[in-house]
C-alpha cells in the first residue's frame, strides 16, 4: 500500500479541521455584523478578526505537527512496503522466479497459520526463525506478523521484506507450502515440514556448487560423477516431499556431501597448481572413492535392501575426515 494511501485520511482530517475553523470564524463575523449592525470594516473588528486568524493558524500548525508525529510513530511501527506488495489482512504475497526464469507473484491465505499462532503463541520456521503475531485477535498480515530468533530481536515481515528480500521470500514460500494444513496437522507435523524445507534448500545449494564446479573440471569420469550426484539430489527432492525427519538424509546433506565438496575442492586445487603427478593421482582416487560412497548412499535411501551402503559410508566417515585434513595440508604445502 502506498504511503499517500496510508496517511491521506489523517491529512484530510487536519485540513478539514482547519477549513471548519476558518468557516466558523467567517460565519461568526458575518452573523455578528448582520445582527448588531456594526460594520466589519471598523479597525477594531479588523484587529479582532486578525487575532482570531493568527490563533487559528497556530491551532492548524499544532494539528499538522501532531499529524507528522503520528506518522513518524506509525512508520516506525509499520514500515512501508512497495506498491507491488499490497498489505491485505489474512493474506501474504511474495515474488518468485519460475522454471522459465520469469518473475511471478503469488498470494496465499494466512488463516490456518493465524489460528495456529492464536493457539500456540509462536511457530517454528525454517533457518531457526520463529513467527509470532503482534496482537492476539488481530487479522494476520505482513505488518503484524513478527519474525525473529528465539530470545532475539523481532521484526515484522514488512521490515524483513525491505531489509532482506531473499530471506522474506524464503520464509513466505515456506508459509505458503504449509498454509493449507490445519492447526492439528501443523501441531504434529510442523517439524517434518521444516526438516523437508531445510534439506531441499541445502540440496539446491549443493547442486549449484556442483554445477559451478563443473566449469573447472576436465576429467570426464569426475564430471560424470558430479552430474550423477546432481541428478541424485534432484531425485531426492521428490523423496523429501513425503519424508519424515530421516536421520540418514540429514547426515547425507549436512555432513557427507559437504565433505565431498571439500575433497572435490582439494582435488581441483592440486590439479591446477601441483606438478607432482603421484600426489594428483592419489587425490583423484580418493575423490572417486568418495563419489562412489556418496552415490551408493543415495541408492540406499530409496531401497531398504541397500541400507548397508549407508552404513558403509558412515564407517568410512572417519577416513574421509582424515583425507580432508591431509588434503588441506598438501594444498597448503604444495
Amino acid at each position: 500500500m502506498k504511503e499517500k494511501e496510508r496517511f491521506s485520511p489523517l491529512f484530510r482530517l487536519i485540513f478539514g479541521a482547519g477549513a471548519v475553523l476558518f468557516g466558523i470564524l467567517f460565519v461568526m463575523f458575518v452573523v455578528t455584523s448582520a445582527f448588531t449592525g456594526i460594520s466589519m470594516s471598523l479597525q477594531g473588528i479588523k484587529d479582532l478578526f486578525t487575532s482570531l486568524f493568527v490563533i487559528s493558524i497556530y491551532v492548524l500548525a499544532a494539528l499538522a505537527l501532531f499529524g507528522f508525529f503520528m506518522m513518524a510513530i506509525s512508520r516506525k511501527k509499520d514500515p512501508a512496503v512497495s506498491g507491488s506488495m499490497v498489505v491485505k489482512d489474512n493474506y501474504l504475497k511474495y515474488e518468485y522466479t519460475d522454471q522459465d526464469g520469469k518473475k511471478k507473484k503469488k498470494t496465499f491465505s494466512l488463516v490456518n497459520i493465524s489460528k495456529y499462532l492464536e493457539s500456540h503463541g509462536q511457530m517454528r520456521l525454517i533457518d531457526d526463525f520463529y513467527l509470532s503475531k503482534d496482537g492476539h485477535d488481530t487479522k494476520a498480515n505482513m505488518r503484524n506478523l513478527m519474525v525473529g530468533t528465539e530470545g532475539g530481536e523481532k521484526k515484522s515481515l514488512a521490515a524483513l521484506y525491505n531489509e532482506d528480500p531473499a530471506q522474506y521470500r524464503r520464509i513466505a514460500m515456506f508459509l505458503d507450502r504449509i498454509s493449507t494444513h490445519d492447526e492439528i496437522d501443523l501441531e504434529f507435523r510442523l517439524n517434518t515440514y521444516i526438516f523437508r524445507d531445510d534439506m531441499i534448500e541445502e540440496g539446491q545449494k549443493l547442486q549449484a556448487e556442483l554445477r559451478n564446479g563443473l566449469k573447472g573440471i576436465e576429467d570426464e569420469e569426475i564430471r560424470s560423477r558430479m552430474i550423477g550426484t546432481i541428478q541424485e539430489l534432484q531425485k531426492t527432492e521428490e523423496l523429501l516431499e513425503g519424508s519424515g525427519s530421516d536421520d540418514r538424509l540429514r547426515k547425507l546433506y549436512t555432513r557427507y556431501l559437504p565433505m565431498l565438496m571439500e575433497i572435490l575442492g582439494t582435488y581441483s586445487s592440486l590439479d591446477r597448481n601441483d606438478q607432482d603427478l603421484k600426489r594428483k593421482e592419489k587425490a583423484r582416487n580418493e575423490l572417486m572413492e568418495t563419489f562412489d560412497l556418496i552415490l551408493a548412499a543415495f541408492a540406499s535411501l530409496n531401497d531398504e535392501k541397500e541400507k548397508e551402503e549407508f552404513d558403509r559410508l558412515e564407517a568410512a566417515s572417519e577416513t574421509l575426515e582424515q583425507l580432508l585434513q591431509t588434503g588441506h595440508e598438501e594444498v597448503k604445502n604444495g
